[in-house]
């Protein structure tokens, strides 16, 4: 998996469980209604938290050991490790990247 994928699905299953929740509760209260006749709130007033809610989570699966691989394989996969190795190896020591500069 990598990064993007994850936070897609995390998206996706939060999603579906707030579509699945309007389905029944509208079924709930109206055994006789049609599924097609189901109006979904996507105002933004409904989404903001839902979407806030569903950051968190993926905050939080990132915070984990699983989350943390990804994450690390996706930099690999990128280039990102490689560059940063390569970028410490060439850099001499230098406090102020900037002291040669002149204004």
């Amino acid at each position: 998996l990598t990064v993007n994928k994850s936070i897609k699905v995390i998206e996706r299953q939060e999603f579906s469980s707030y579509f699945t929740k309007t389905v029944t509760d509208a079924l709930k209260n109206d055994p006789s209604m049609d599924v097609a006749d189901i109006k979904l709130d996507a105002r933004t007033v409904v989404m903001r938290p839902l979407h806030s809610r569903s950051l968190c989570k993926i905050h939080s699966f990132f915070e984990t050991a699983r989350g943390q691989l990804i994450t690390a394989n996706g930099w690999k996969a990128a280039g990102i490790t490689d560059a940063v190795k390569d970028a410490r190896a060439t850099v001499e020591d230098c406090v102020d990247p900037f002291a040669a500069m002149t204004i």
